[in-house]
Formats: C-alpha cells, structure tokens, sequence
C-alpha cells in the first residue's frame, strides 16, 4: 500500500500567511480570554464609527486615553503623597514628645526609687499583719467563748434559754479541739484554754443542775404527759448536757423519779378512795366486795399509769446518747413504780387470804399473771419492785388456791356418804359429779400463759387422784362387776372432763388404761356368762379331747356329751340368743353411761361364740364325724351366725 501513488489534483496546498494568522488567532481562544473581554468592552464605549479612519486613528485614539489616565493617577498619587507628608510630619512630633516623656519617666524613677522600695516593704509587712489578724480572729472564734456566751454560763441569774445552750455547745466544740491538738501538736495555750473551759463547763452544768431540779419541781403532773412543752423546751436538752456528769445526771434522775413517785402513790390513794374527777369512775374501794373486779380495777388502774410513766421517762431522756439510757429508764421506773407496791400488796393478799372459793382464787392468780404479762414489755426488768411484788402475789394466790382446793378436796373425798340412788344404777356419785364441775370451772377460767402446762397438771393431780383413791376405797364393799361398772362409769365422767383442755395427755392416758382394765374385766366375766348359759364351754372341751385322740374307732357322733340330741339343744339355746342378744348381758353392763364401753363389752363375747360356733360347724359338718344330717343339725352357717350377730 505504501508503494500507491497519490494524485496531485488530491495533495493539499500549503497553507498561506493570512491562513495562518487566522488559524493562530482561532487556536488562541481569545473568545474566552477575560482580559481580550474587558478590552473589547472599553473600546466599544469609544469606538463607535468602523470606518476606515477610524481604524487608522484607533492607535493614537487608545495612547491618548491610556495618556489621560496616567495623568489622573499621578493628580491623584500626589494627594496621597501630601498626606503621607503630613503624616510624617506628626510622627515625628509624637516621637520627639515620648523621647521626652521618657526621659521625664526616668528622671522621676531615679528619684523616686527609694520611695517605691518603702511602699513595696511596707505592703508586704500589711499583707502579713493582715493575714496575722486573720488568723488570731479565727483563733479566737474556734478557741475562745464569746463574752455574751461566757456571761450566760457562768452567771446563775442569767436565764437558761437557747444562747446557753449554744454557749455549751460551743464550749464542748472548743474542748474537742484543742483535746485533738495537744493530742497532735501539744502546747501549753491548749492546756490554758482546756482550763478555762473546764471551769466555765463545771459552773454551766451546775447552773444546769439546779435549773432542771428546779423545773422538775415545780411542774404540774399533767405536764409530764409531754415533757417537751412550750414552757419547759429545754428539760431533754439539758439531760443531754448533764450526762456528761453522771453523778449530776443520776441526781436529777432520782429527785425526777421521787417526784413521780410521790405523785403517783397519791393518785393510786384517790383512785382507791375519792375516785375521778367528778366522782367518775367510782372509787375502787367501793367493789372491794367483788374480789375480782377489786383486784382488776386496781392492777387495770397501774397499766394505765405505767406507760404513761415510762413515756415521762424516756421524753427526759431522749437526747441522751451517751449513757446506757435503757438502763436508765428501768431504774427511773422502778423507783417510780415503787411506792405503789405497798398499797396494792396489802390490799391484794386482804383478797386473797380471805377468799375461800378456789375457782376465784384460780381466777386471780390468772389476772395477776396476765397484768405481770403486761407490764413486762413496759418495765422490761425482772428486778423492779413491781414485777418482784406481782410475781410474789401470783405465788401467794396460787399457793392459797392450791390450799383451798385440797381442802376442799379432802372434805368432800373423806365422805363416805353416798346416794341411795348412787347405789342402786352405779352411776358417778355426787362427789365425783361435784369435783369434776370443779375442775371444768377452774380449767375454763385460765388464760394461754407462761407455764400453763405445768400448772394444769398439778391441778388435775390435785382433785383427781384423790378422787380415784376415794373412789377405789368406797368400791370395797361391792360386787365385783359393780365395783367394774361403778368404776367406769366415773373414770369415764373424769376422762370426758379432761377431754375438754389440753395438756392433759398423761393423766389421760392413765384414766384410758384403768378404763381398759375395768373393761377386759367386764368384757371376760360377760363372755363367761354367756358360755355358760349356751353351754359351750363343755362342747368346746369335748372337741378338743377328740381331736387330740389318736384312736379313730369313735366318730364324734358317739362320743359322750356330743350326740345329736345335745345339739339340738344347743341349737335351740342359739337361736334364743340369736334372736335379741343384748337382753342376754349382764344386768350391770346397762347400767353403763358410755355406749362405746357396752359395746366393747358385748363385742368380745360375741366373738368367742361366733369363733366356738364355727369350730363346731366344722367338726359336725365333716363326714368323719359321722353325723347323718349334720346341715339339719346345725341349720345356721358360720356367715349366717355372723350376720345375726353384726360383726
């Protein structure tokens, strides 16, 4: 291809000057050329005519107006020049000035150096002092009482209020600490002011001391209900204070206690003899007659007044963190509770040994133990004289009941009376029926305390073991089966009495094993009865000698005792008895109050005639035996005896 020859019609001429101008003038892009823009822009605004002339005059046109413009600008520059000058000028001014100034500045330095150095040790030498006072004022502010402050605690006219409270404070706070600089820096200005302040603090608390014995002198009872009042406010506070001196503390306690004492020993006296305001309530002395009401009212009267005397207590005390204040408290009320002892141990054991009933004693030796109950969450000490004084009376009155029941208990045991109808159908004598309402009264009136348990047995020894000795002694006269029956029917009148409360597990357990024996009794001597009158010990006896015979030459047909006749006979009674077995008991078994006893009575009899009739049923029904008709002998199955018989 290389070797083709082109035309010359088709080479391309080579291009001409004016093209290329004009294709150097098109590459150059001077269309978007911002400078060829801006000048195409002026030059319209002159160069209106495009006349041959006037593209002949545009060169000379274009210098001429780039000439004005230079000119303008230099018009313009020499203002600025001028300005500039001036400027010059000032600057210069200004700077010979500060040149001035400044040699002024240290002319004056030079002579006023010392002066400044003065002024400068003097600041320093204030800011010291200044800081000094600072600190001396602090000191004394942490260190020292006010002179108000020292006034109010160590002058006794001065009135106890709120600043002497907050004097105290504040001295215990100085106390503190100078008790922790000594302990870590020491220094003898601590121990001065740890002296002064002992002294003020001691004259404090002793204005302190006189002032609460003072107000708890002359406050009206009533207002102990609320020991806060708005009279007295500061009593709490002040005993919060004094137990910082425990000898002072517990002095104003005793006088507060001996105090509250007084008032209520006095008040209990109205109660018993003038009674309330307006005669209402009534004075207690008035249902002395009603033991129990008496006692009650009185003892209802101190539980009502005990924690009203323990809430006195413990508003005095309730700021106090120091000491053991519970502690404090269960001395305080002793001692307050104390004079009422007196009145109210008297008057009780006048009640008590005078009372001859046992179901009343046995009642208030229960409300005395129940008020001893009560008070002890309020007295919480065992040793106070009031719980010592309830505790004894509860002794007294229990010992007293306990003397009283057993002589009661004798009298009625040792009488050998008893009823013509008591006799006559075994039921429990009048004695037993009396003795045993005793104990269920005694046994209801009890509440659920501490060592009921114990006291529930030795009662119930108390009146039923006598009973069973009088009653095993008056049976001796007896027939056997109406000492039996006789015995039941009261052993089951006391197990039903003891059935009613608890913690009578093992005397009932003991009645329960008497009851049995009297039962197994009753029960052989009506089995031996009933064998009797069937005439089935001798039938029994005849087959056991036959079957124990090793010589079978003899059916049981032929022995003696056992022939068919005999049966019959037999039979005949069976069937008498089968018809209505209960009239064939013994007549003292009816007699018996439980139906459960006559029942377990006949039960067992019944059983050995139904096991003795089915050992004769299997004998004659077996062909060895050698009856002919044994079924027209025996007419009744063992199942069919059984059925009759309801077992």
């Amino acid at each position: 291809m290389s070797n083709i020859e082109v035309p010359k019609s088709l080479e391309t001429p080579a291009p001409t000057v004016l093209e290329r101008k004009l294709r150097k003038i098109i590459d150059s892009g001077v269309e978007n050329d911002p400078k060829v823009g801006c000048a195409l822009t002026e030059l319209s605004m002159f160069f209106n005519d495009n006349s041959l002339k006037s593209r002949r005059n545009l060169r000379g046109e274009i210098e001429r107006r780039s000439l004005g413009v230079n000119s303008e600008f230099v018009a313009a520059f020499e203002n600025v020049k001028r300005l500039a000058d001036s400027l010059a000028n000032d600057i210069g001014v200004v700077d010979s000035e500060i040149s001035k100034m400044e040699a002024d500045i240290i002319e004056t330095e030079s002579k006023t150096r010392d002066l400044t150095n003065k002024i400068t040790n003097y600041r320093k030498e204030s800011a010291g002092l200044e800081l000094k006072s600072k600190i001396l004022n602090q000191f004394r502010e942490n260190f020292e009482l006010s002179d108000r402050h020292t006034m109010i605690l160590s002058d006794e006219s001065s009135e106890v209020n709120t600043e002497f409270f907050e004097g105290l404070e504040q001295l215990k706070k100085i106390r503190k600490d100078c008790e922790e600089t000594l302990l870590h820096s020491g220094g003898e200005t601590s121990l001065e002011i740890m002296e002064k302040m002992s002294s003020i603090q001691e004259a404090a608390l002793q204005k302190l001391y006189k002032w609460t014995t003072n107000a708890l002198r002359s406050k009206n009872a009533s207002d102990f209900i609320t020991l806060e009042d708005k009279s007295r406010p500061f009593l709490s506070t002040a005993m919060k204070y004094l137990q910082e001196r425990p000898v002072l503390f517990k002095y104003v306690l005793t006088e507060f206690a001996s105090f509250r004492k007084s008032f209520l020993v006095q008040s209990f006296i109205d109660a018993l003899t003038i009674g309330g305001p307006g005669g209402t309530p009534r004075p207690i002395e008035l249902h002395a007659h009603d033991p129990l009401r008496y006692v009650g009212d009185m003892l209802a009267w101190l539980h009502q007044a005990a924690p009203t005397e323990n809430e006195n207590v413990r508003g005095l005390l309730q700021a106090c963190d120091q000491l053991d204040i519970e502690l404090s408290c269960q001395e305080a009320l002793s001692t307050i509770t104390e004079g009422i002892c007196r009145p109210l141990k008297t008057r009780t054991e006048q009640v008590i040994l005078s009372e001859a009933e046992p179901v009343v004693l046995f009642r208030l030796a229960n409300l005395i133990r129940f008020y001893s109950g009560t008070f002890s969450p309020v007295m919480r000490s065992t040793d106070s004289a009031l719980m010592s004084t309830l505790n004894e009376l509860d002794t007294l009155c229990f010992n007293q009941f306990m003397s009283v029941l057993n002589s009661k208990i004798a009298t009625m045991t040792t009488s050998s009376s008893e009823s013509s109808s008591s006799t006559q159908n075994l039921s429990p004598s009048q004695n037993t029926l009396s003795l045993m309402s005793l104990l269920k009264d005694i046994l209801s009136s009890s509440t659920v305390i501490e060592d009921q348990e114990k006291q529930f047995a030795q009662i119930v020894d108390a009146i039923v073991d006598p009973l069973l000795r009088s009653l095993n002694a008056s049976v001796s006269g007896y027939a056997r089966t109406d000492q039996d029956v006789y015995m039941l029917n009261c052993l089951y009148q006391i197990s039903s009495t003891l059935s009613l409360f608890q913690f009578n597990d093992a005397k009932l357990k003991f009645i329960e094993s008497e009851m049995n024996m009297r039962l197994d009794t009753l029960a052989s001597e009506q089995a031996s009865h009933l064998i009797a009158y069937l005439g089935i010990q001798p039938i029994c006896t005849l087959l056991l000698k036959w079957s124990k015979k090793s010589d079978t030459t003899r059916t049981l047909s032929q022995v003696e005792g056992m022939e068919p006749h005999n049966l019959i006979h037999f039979v005949e009674k069976l069937d008498e008895f089968l018809v209505g077995p209960d009239s064939f008991l013994l007549p003292q078994i009816s007699l018996l109050n439980s139906s459960s006893h006559r029942k377990t009575i006949n039960q067992r009899p019944l059983s050995v005639v139904l096991a003795s009739y089915k050992q004769l049923h299997e004998a004659v029904t077996d062909p060895k035996s050698g009856y002919d008709n044994p079924n027209g002998i025996l007419n009744k199955t063992p199942n069919q005896v059984a059925i009759l018989l309801q077992m």
